[in-house]
Formats: structure tokens, sequence, C-alpha cells
């Protein structure tokens, strides 16, 4: 059978300041996205699907082409000062 607190701890524990809840950290807003239609030639799709896996091999993490292109759009857009 539970017991019932002693009455002292419970006044005790009234007397105490309530901990703040942990707070998480700040969600970053997603970013919208637009879909651009780019014809590349057949080889380079190739080799830019064959990078994707084996960087998925080695990484032990999914890369798509889809993040390799926005890499190499980033880039590009730095180096031009964008």
């Amino acid at each position: 059978m539970k017991t019932k607190p002693a009455i002292d701890e419970f006044l005790e524990a009234g007397d105490k300041p309530r901990q703040k809840p942990e707070q998480k950290p700040s969600v970053k807003a997603p970013e919208y996205r637009q879909s651009v239609v780019a014809r590349l030639p057949l080889s380079q799709s190739i080799r830019l699907k064959k990078l994707a896996l084996k960087l998925t091999e080695e990484t032990y993490t999914r890369v798509t082409t889809q993040s390799l292109l926005e890499q190499a759009v980033e880039d590009l857009l730095q180096k031009h000062g964008l």
C-alpha cells in the first residue's frame, strides 16, 4: 500500500521556486522551394547519379542529386558574390 507523503515534505516543496522547463533550440524556418527545370546532357546526368551513389556509400548518409546540384549552385553564386 502506498503511504501518504509527510506534510513537512509537501510544505517544503511549495517554498522552492519552480524550475523552468528546458528550452529547445530554435528551429530554423524551412525555406520555400521552387522547381527549376534544367536539361543536362545524359553523360553529366549519369555522372551526377554515380557521384551521389558513391558519396552515399562513403558517408552512410543519403546524398541526392538534388543536394549536389544545390551545393554546386550555391558555390557558383558565392564565387560571383551573389
